[in-house]
């Protein structure tokens, strides 16, 4: 676990130590259900470019079981050590993204949740993550405040966020795999 607090609020990166036992099986089923440039959720359209987003109920397929007990089992234990709570974590939305060269995800958040992940499938050197604390402008003193942070994917990690911090995918540059994500949005109960 890796822990970056930007301007208070923690990005934190886990690694599924499993992930390649089903790596192939995960991204097989992905690039099976890719559709070049489709937004199927319908959410957000204009905010995504040259890629294919699913439907928001993609980890309730079975094939991601072991994954979905992954991401609620480690989120949770994470948020109840850092609120000293007994949250029960709970996955409300999630989606695959395939993103082709040229794409992105332009700077958005995600209301109506508390928390959200991506969970990156391939490595990329370009397509980065990226969050944004939003203020004014920057004020003598607060230089050591972090306002920007940015993750490249690395195979089998989580990035956990949470859900109200404006962040995008940079645009995607390299001609030869796609870029294959998988994402969520979470309520503690």
């Amino acid at each position: 676990m890796t822990e970056t607090q930007l301007g208070g609020s923690p990005l934190v990166t886990f690694e599924w130590t499993d992930f390649n036992f089903f790596k192939e099986k995960f991204i097989n089923k992905i690039t099976n259900d890719y559709k070049p440039n489709e937004i199927q959720s319908n959410v957000a359209k204009t905010t995504k470019h040259n890629l294919w987003e699913s439907n928001f109920d993609y980890l309730n397929d079975e094939i991601f079981f072991p994954l979905k007990l992954w991401l609620m089992e480690t989120s949770q234990i994470y948020i109840n050590q850092k609120t000293n709570k007994n949250y029960r974590f709970v996955i409300t939305e999630s989606w695959a993204h395939v993103t082709d060269f040229g794409g992105y995800h332009a700077p958005h958040y995600h209301p109506h949740s508390t928390w959200s992940g991506v969970f990156y499938l391939t490595t990329t050197y370009t397509g980065a993550n990226t969050w944004y604390m939003t203020y004014n402008e920057p004020k003598p003193g607060l230089e050591f405040l972090i306002d920007t942070y940015s993750i490249y994917p690395k195979e089998g990690m989580l990035a956990l966020f949470p859900s109200h911090i404006l962040h995008d995918a940079q645009p995607f540059l390299e001609k030869n795999s796609p870029r294959i994500i998988l994402s969520f949005n979470a309520v503690c109960l």
